[in-house]
């Protein structure tokens, strides 16, 4: 029995032995377990920690190069400025003629030594393009070039080629030019060097070429210069001579009725309501009536008056070796004329004033052209005198 019963206590130990193992597994697998979740947490708010410290220093890097761009951006803008005005500098006094070109052609600049050899002055080049004064049978070289360039085949190119001097003459040409773009690539213009090889190229052959040349592009000159005179002192719309043209012609005729003793009048002619056409039917309309007019007033004259559109819708006829009475006549006519004119707008009536160069030759068109308005406030459609001499008498 007494066996036994140590066996049972024997038994209860190990029991409790093996609950105490149990629980002393347990508590170090719970200590093991809080370690390393502690130990996962540390290296998560690490982890975040180095996350953000790195994005806070990308930050930091990509504020100092966008500042760093910016600068950069400055800088090269300020180059560019400083680079134009260096070419700007370097081309006024280089010893050839250079010139910086638009892509279309238009001279933008052009140095003194371009401008002795051209014989333009720098003012006259700025108005045109290179096309103008280059020979035509070497342009269309040139511009396939220009297009080649613009298009970005080449770079830059070099020809001979012939330029027409301001006085006719041919000049042989080295021409070389290069293209700017700017920033976006977009050509900005050309900067071309063109230098004198005339001496080394005009020979026997070039100089019947260029006699032939000289001839007709004389001709193209005279021919232009007259198509300018002739636009310079004519009315666009009507054909008629305009009012420098006619002021021009009335300071002269004046000067000379008033030396020597001879009869002068003049005529001021205004169509009535005319703003009425414009109004009604429009401007084209209005044009229209403009235009049958004159050439009705045209049509009524004399050979030796000279018929001008004054300006607006009023017209002058300056009418040498006439008196008042005379032209008082023609006025007649020509008011007569109008009102037979037949467009499907209206009638169409003119208001006349006429004056003489026998009284206050300087003051002629005044007077006349307060008779005409003199006519208008009688009831238009009518020809009234200057009435200086009811004026004297009534003095």
């Amino acid at each position: 029995m007494g066996v036994g019963l140590g066996a049972r206590e024997n038994s209860k130990a190990a029991n409790l032995n093996r609950r105490v193992s149990v629980v002393l597994i347990v508590l170090l697998s719970a200590t093991l377990a809080a370690v390393a979740i502690g130990q996962i947490l540390s290296a998560t708010v690490a982890l975040l920690g180095f996350i953000c410290g790195c994005s806070l220093i990308s930050m930091n890097l990509l504020r100092r190069r966008s500042i760093k761009l910016e600068y950069s951006l400055e800088r090269a803008e300020s180059n560019r400025e400083l680079a134009d005005q260096d070419l700007q500098s370097v081309i006024q006094h280089a010893p050839i003629g250079m010139a910086i070109v638009a892509p279309d052609g238009r001279w933008i600049d052009v140095n003194a030594a371009l401008v002795d050899m051209l014989g333009y002055s720098r003012e006259e080049l700025l108005t045109i393009d290179f096309q103008t004064i280059t020979f035509p049978a070497d342009l269309a070289a040139d511009l396939d070039l220009v297009n080649e360039v613009l298009c970005g085949q080449i770079q830059s190119f070099k020809i001979e080629k012939r330029y027409f001097h301001r006085e006719g003459r041919l000049i042989w040409a080295n021409l070389t030019v290069t293209l700017t773009r700017d920033s976006q690539g977009n050509p900005k213009y050309f900067i071309s060097q063109i230098q004198d090889i005339s001496d080394q190229k005009v020979g026997k052959v070039l100089q019947e070429e260029y006699k032939s040349t000289l001839k007709a592009h004389t001709k193209y000159l005279a021919d232009i210069s007259a198509r300018l005179e002739f636009e310079s002192r004519t009315d666009e719309l009507t054909g008629l001579c305009n009012r420098r043209r006619f002021e021009e012609v009335l300071d002269r005729s004046v000067a000379s009725a008033s030396r020597y003793k001879r009869p002068l009048s003049i005529l001021v002619i205004d169509i009535d309501h005319f703003k009425t056409f414009n109004d009604d039917f429009g401007h084209e309309v209005g044009d229209l009536v403009l235009q049958t007019v004159a050439k009705a007033i045209d049509g009524a004259r004399r050979n030796v008056d000279l018929v001008a559109r004054w300006g607006g819708e009023e017209f002058a006829v300056l009418c040498p070796e006439t008196s008042l009475d005379g032209a008082s006549e023609l006025g007649e006519r020509i008011r007569s004329v109008v009102t037979e004119i037949k467009l499907p707008y209206g009638p169409i009536t003119v208001s006349v004033g006429v004056a003489s160069a026998d009284h206050e030759p300087e003051s002629l068109f005044n007077r006349a052209d307060a008779a005409m308005y003199r006519a208008k406030a009688n009831g238009r459609n009518q020809v009234q005198a200057d009435n200086h001499l009811d004026t004297e008498s009534a003095a």
